[in-house]
Formats: structure tokens, sequence, C-alpha cells
């Protein structure tokens, strides 16, 4: 069987060296159905898949409690104590921090562990070592191996030194192996700190009875399931325990407890994940399924001109299952040189979509790169897609009746069977297509109609800096002090207009939300994203005030403004000047209305925004966001980076300022997802268009090749040209018109499932579902024009001549 196999391999490469064109037409044209499907499962891989680098990753999973992530204290005390794992470690995500010394105050995202973390990971340091038992409230510090080289030079004496994180020093006692950032995927940790450590980095974080509070969930639980268990037996111990907490508590409704691999999406955030990882997969699958049917189209036509040589190779003894065999190893080995291509592009590919950056100030960084789990896909995909593409052509191309109809006339082939296999693959190719223009044309638009939202604020001229007063000083005074002088001393450089303070960027997609109720009235009641926003704010951003004022300082910070829709809703019919509101427990009054803008994204619906007063001397939000400074300026924004920056280091050399950025910068980002939605159903749209015109051409091309005597026969019958032409024509229109038929109503229901997606525009929209079909058409008239001149311009007498 071996040796069958290098022969048929050895007979494949000499055949395809003797075809070098179509050899690489089919290569390309199998890689970019290749390509697209290893870019997107790179994704998919490195969302879900992607190994953990900590020892045995299968056994390590996270306790996920009501499809929440996040549990209490002492429910991670309970499940330590189960006995379902031989270690269980808890943490809290993502913490913040001014990292000083060493040149420019940097800031650094870290995690809070129990001691037992690292041991519970498996994982070796490259320097030093994990945290000891006794170290629960100590100040040390383990390290990346990228913050230890890039920050500290990869310094061979770190251990033992004191680093300064938050105006507090901290001693490196290990630095991490290279290639740990944290196992969570796509989350990046620079430094880990005992967990009791978390109210000394993060002031608004409470106390120490934040340990015994059941009903205060704040950390993550992972745990390595014993030796011997199995995951269902492990969740079968957990579970007995939550039950058994669940009585001892009283709780009214049981908890659900699942245990997920370590490092995936937990919750509601998962399920939506995993819901665009497989669209997108199924995406690709359509654009291979396109390169499929048209290399199949090609194979056909190439078998159909080996009927004599397939002939004598059965006459001479060999079997038909020989000859598929050997088609078949030719179809793998131009997949496998595809998947070449494809792997090389996907490469390309990656590196750009690995550059792409949320408009959100959080340490989440794509990292695409294919590993060994794409190879394998990449690979097995390449010898499933040769098996599928190859095999209908190999079966069809070495049936005995076709065998003995090459002794007949060319004639009698060429009136089998008009709406044969080949035309079917022409046909599924069509419909594949316009499902993918369709969705191109969608997500363009979609992508127009964002741009030209208005989105409430004028960017223009705004330069912004995030920094955490917080850790300038925990003490409110120092740091409502430190804010009116920073505002002073940016005030007195040339060229700016104004300075504000926000919470939170708008288009970030951060904001809080709260439940708001007016004048105490239940009956009432919306759900308005949350700003703490400086007096000046709305000036500088070019909101029009509607109603009332802005606020003024010095005034109390239990204040708050209105957006026109919030105002509607709570207020309908009379003016809410004057009025209160209650949003979670603290109550404002109302000293102004402005108009809506876009708070979160660029194609959110209106629900309503509240202002909250933020007075420096008593209420500054702490939030892991920071604070955001807006510069109104007179000229580009750009050119104030370096004086406002200097600013804020004269006041603390020590706080570390990040997101530096003009306003317009931030609002480019924010359309980061629309552009990469229409980019990727445009290049995979191009690519199953191109395909697909190859494809009818060919069909054409092939039949008039076949069918060259017929036609010759019509015409010294006194058929005229343009007959011909027609008759070519309507044959490759037909295909078209059959292709659009099937397609329309799939891409129409396809495109419902994107209707949330979608920026001010149905998914039915009728100049997408008007322009894709013309598309189609114009450009399968085009591939069809080719081939019917060459059939309107046959010779009768060269045509009855040819055998």
């Amino acid at each position: 069987m071996g040796t069958r196999i290098v022969e048929d391999l050895r007979y494949t490469l000499r055949t395809l060296g003797r075809q070098p064109g179509l050899t690489v037409i089919i290569a390309l044209s199998i890689g970019l159905g290749i390509a697209a499907n290893s870019t997107a499962f790179s994704v998919v891989n490195a969302v879900l898949f992607g190994d953990l680098p900590v020892r045995e990753p299968a056994r390590l999973v996270t306790v996920v409690r009501d499809k929440n992530f996040t549990m209490s204290y002492p429910e991670y005390e309970d499940y330590r104590e189960s006995g379902a794992f031989e270690g269980v470690a808890a943490k809290f995500p993502l913490v913040p921090v001014s990292l000083a010394g060493s040149g420019q105050a940097e800031r650094v995202w870290g995690q809070v562990v129990t001691p037992n973390y690292f041991d519970v990971l498996g994982l070796q340091m490259a320097q030093g070592r994990g945290f000891r038992a006794d170290e629960e409230r100590a100040e040390v510090v383990v390290l990346s191996h990228g913050l230890w080289t890039g920050r500290f030079g990869a310094d061979p004496n770190i251990i033992g030194r004191t680093v300064t994180m938050n105006q507090r020093s901290f001693t490196v006692v290990g630095v991490a192996r290279q290639g740990f950032r944290g196992a969570d995927r796509m989350l990046v940790a620079e430094f880990w700190v005992p967990l009791r450590m978390v109210s000394t980095l993060l002031s608004n974080m409470g106390g120490e009875d934040r340990y015994q509070q059941r009903g205060h969930s704040w950390i993550q639980v992972d745990g390595r399931i014993r030796n011997g268990l199995t995951h269902q037996q492990a969740l079968s111990i957990v579970q007995t325990v939550a039950a058994r907490v669940d009585r001892d508590t009283k709780r009214e409704r049981p908890r659900s407890i699942t245990l997920d691999p370590a490092g995936t999406w937990a919750g509601q955030a998962g399920v939506i994940v995993r819901i665009a990882m497989m669209a997108l997969m199924v995406i690709a699958m359509l654009v291979l399924s396109i390169a499929c049917a048209n290399v199949a189209n090609i194979l056909l036509a190439r078998a159909t001109g080996r009927q004599k040589e397939f002939s004598v190779r059965l006459a001479v003894g060999a079997s038909r299952w020989q000859l598929i065999s050997q088609l078949l190893v030719e179809s793998t080995t131009l997949s496998l040189l595809g998947a070449a291509v494809g792997y090389g592009i996907a490469f390309f590919a990656t590196g750009i979509l690995s550059q792409a950056r949320l408009p959100m100030p959080l340490p989440i960084e794509f990292r695409f790169a294919p590993d060994w789990r794409v190879f394998l896909f990449t690979a097995g995909l390449a010898l499933l897609a040769g098996i599928l593409f190859g095999l209908a052509p190999a079966m069809r191309s070495t049936r005995p009746d076709l065998i003995s109809a090459m002794r007949a006339s060319d004639v009698a082939i060429a009136g089998s069977r008009r709406f044969g296999l080949r035309n079917t693959l022409v046909v599924v190719q069509v419909a594949l297509s316009v499902v993918l223009i369709a969705g191109a044309a969608l997500f363009v638009r979609s992508l127009q109609n964002a741009a030209s939202v208005d989105l409430g604020i004028r960017p223009e001229r705004m330069f912004t800096v995030a920094f955490d007063p917080s850790q300038h000083s925990p003490d409110p005074v120092r740091r409502a002090n430190f804010l009116r002088e920073l505002r002073r001393n940016v005030m007195q450089i040339a060229g700016v207009e104004r300075v504000a303070f926000v919470d939170v960027l708008p288009l970030s997609i951060g904001g809080s939300r709260s439940t708001t109720h007016p004048d105490h009235s239940e009956n009432i009641r919306v759900d308005p994203t949350l700003f703490q926003v400086s007096d000046g704010y709305f000036a500088a951003y070019g909101i029009p005030i509607l109603l009332g004022r802005d606020f003024t300082p010095g005034e109390p910070g239990s204040k708050a403004v209105l957006d026109e829709y919030a105002a509607s809703k709570l207020f309908p019919g009379t003016s809410p000047l004057g009025r209160r509101i209650r949003t979670g427990r603290q109550e404002y009054e109302v000293v102004g209305v402005v108009r809506t803008m876009k708070a979160r994204t660029v194609g959110e619906e209106a629900r309503g925004i509240v202002f909250m007063h933020m007075e420096f001397g008593t209420n500054v939000l702490e939030s892991m966001l920071g604070l955001t400074m807006v510069v109104k300026t007179a000229r580009d924004p750009g050119s104030f980076a370096t004086p406002v920056l200097q600013s804020i280091s004269r006041l603390d050399p020590n706080l570390a300022t990040f997101n530096a950025q003009t306003m317009q910068q931030q609002v480019d980002k924010a359309f980061l997802l629309p552009r990469l939605a229409a980019l990727a159903f445009t290049i995979f749209g191009s690519i199953g268009l191109l395909l697909a015109a190859i494809g009818l051409y060919g069909v054409l091309s092939f039949a008039v090749r076949r069918r060259t005597r017929e036609i010759g026969i019509r015409m010294a019958l006194g058929a005229e040209r343009n007959a011909v032409l027609a008759m070519v024509a309507r044959e490759g229109l037909t295909l078209i018109a059959v292709g659009l038929a099937i397609g329309v109503p799939i891409a129409l229901g396809a495109a419902r499932l994107a209707n949330s997606l979608l920026y001010g525009l149905s998914a039915t929209d009728w100049v997408t579902f008007t322009v894709t079909p013309a598309v189609l058409l114009v450009v399968g008239v085009i591939a069809t024009w080719v081939p019917a001149q060459r059939a309107s311009k046959v010779d009768p007498m060269v045509a009855l001549r040819d055998e």
C-alpha cells in the first residue's frame, strides 16, 4: 500500500510538473480558501483554545458560579477544602499601578493572588521564587519576564531589589518564566503581589471585612483537579459542596456550578464570544467551499482531457480504484501545495490583526500567530479539501460508460446531461458568492452609515490623557488639590482653551449603568450610562446645553445633568430642572439638560445619560480606568502632548500617564469593529466573486471546446453568429440565474442574524439586495462573453475536420 502511494506521488509530481501554469492556478485557488480558514482558526484558537503556559493545562479549571467567574472569599475557602482539587488559588485579575523608578513612571497591570498561585499553576520561575505561605500580607512582588527585561534591563541582581508601585515599596522575590503573562487568554499581567495587598494598591477595594462577606463577589477561583479524578467527578464534588453551603446559608435559589477550562471566557460574555467565533469560521468555510467547487471544475475539465489515458490504463489491467487513488493523490497534493500558500498568507494576516487595539485602556493583547493547533488544522483541512474536490472528478472521469463513450464522437459526449456536475458546481459557487458579497455590501454600507453618525460631540482640536489620581495619594483632599493645580498649570499653556475631567472617555465601551428613578417614583425608570464629569466638560466637547446650566466649581457634588433622552423619559412633558433623581443609592438635583451623544459605542441606541458632578474635594470616583483629562486646544491637538505630559510630571514624577491621544484617534478606534467586519467580508466576498467568475468562465470555455463540432455543424447548416453567441451566453446566464435564485434567500436569512451589528441599516436593505445580483450578473456576463465570442467565430470547415 505504501509503495503504491509513493509511486502515485511520483507520477503526480511528474504530471503536475508538465502543467506548471495549471498547478499554480489550482494551488492559488485552494490557497486563498485555506488562508481564510487558517486565519479565522488562528483567531478562534487564540481566543478559545490556545495552550496556557502552565503545567498540565487540561487539569486546570475555573470554578464558575451562576455563569459568573467571580465569587466571594468564603466561597473560595469552601472549594479549597472540597477535596476535588490538589490545589485551589484565587486572584483578582486586574490591578493597575504606577510603577516608578528606572526612568519615566509607567502604568502597569498586574494581579493580586493567593500565595499558592504559582504552585497551583505549576509554574517554574526564571529567577527567584514564588510566594511563601507566610507572605500573605507581605509587600513582595513577582515580575513578568517581559517587565524584567524591558523595564529593568534583565538585571541579574533583580531579586531582593525594591520597586515603587503606587508610592509603596515592594521587594522583588521572583521573575516568572518567559512567555507567562497570566493564565487568562489575551489578558496581560506584568506582576503579581499577594492577595491581601489588594487594598494597599487599590484604595477603593475596602478593608478586611471583604474577606468575610459571602455576598461580595470579587475574586476568580482556579483549581487543579486532583490526580485520579475525572472532570465530571470533580464537578460532582464541587456541586455537592455548593449545595451544602446553600442549605447552611439558607439560600432561596440554589447556585449553578460549572468547571470551565482555565483561561476561557466564562458566563454570558463567553456565549457571545463563542457565537462570534462560530460565525467567523462559517464565513471562512464559505470561501473554501467556493474554492473547492472551482478547483473541482478545473479537475473535471482536466480529467476529461485524459480520457484516452484512462482508457489505455484500464485496458492493460489497471483497476478503477487504482485510477481513483491516483487522482486523489493528485488532488490532495495540489491541496497541500495550496495549504502551504494559505498558511503563509495566514501568518501575514494574523500579524496585521494582532496590531488591532480595542478603544479601552485595558491590558488586552491580541496574539493570533498560528501555532501547532493551527498547523494541524490547516493540514487536516487541506487533506479533507483535497479529497472533497478530487473525489467527484475522480469518480466521474473513471466510469466505464465514459471510457467507452470516448470511442464515440464528441457530439455524443456533449449531448449528454447538459446540466451536469460542472454546471452544478458553478451554481453552488454563484450562490455562496451571493452570501459573501451581500454581507460585504451590508457591512460596507453599515460602516458608511457609522461614519456619518452624529456622535453628539466635536472631537476636533481635543487632546486627552489618562492617569489615576489614587496613585498620587490615597488622601481625597490631596488628590483634589492635585487636580486643581494641574488644571491651572495646563490652562497656562499657550493655545489651551479649556480643561475638564471625565471618569470614562466617551466611545471607549466603558461607563457604568444604574437604574435611575425620578423623585422617588418607582413607576418610571431608565437604565442610563453614568459619567462623572467636571465643570467645563460640555463646553470642551461642544455638547450644547438645552436647558439649565453647566456645573459650577465648588458647588456640592450632588448635582446632575441629564441628556435629552433621559430627561424625556424621567420627566415626560415637564421640566426636570430642580427635580431630583435617584441612581443607585445616591440622589442628585438636576441642574441642566444637554443634547444626547454617543456614550459607549458608535452604533448604540439611545438609553439615556446621567452626568454627575465631579467635585474634586468630596467625590472623585476611583476607577481602574483612571481619570481622563480633556484639553481643548486652539490648533493641532497632537502638538500639545509634550507640554501637557510635562505639566503632570512636574507635579508628580511618580504618577504614570497612559492613553495619551487626540480625541479623533479615540473616535477612529471606536470604528474598529465595523471596519474589521467590512474588511473581512470585502476580502472574502472579492475572493468568492473572483473564484465564481473563473469557474463560470472555465465551464463555458470547456463547453465551447467540447462542442466545437456541434457549433460547426450548426453554422454549416445556416446558423447565424449572433444565434451561436446567444446560445452560449444563455447557458452562462442560466447558471447565474439559478445561483442567484438559490443564493439570495440564503443571504437574506444570514443577514437577519447579523441585524444587530448593522448601523442604521436593515438586514433586508434593498440597495444591497439590488446591487449584489447586479454585480454578479455583470461579472457573469463578462465571464460569459469571451467563450461566447470564441464560439461565434468558429470556422465551420475547421470544426467539421476536427477530431
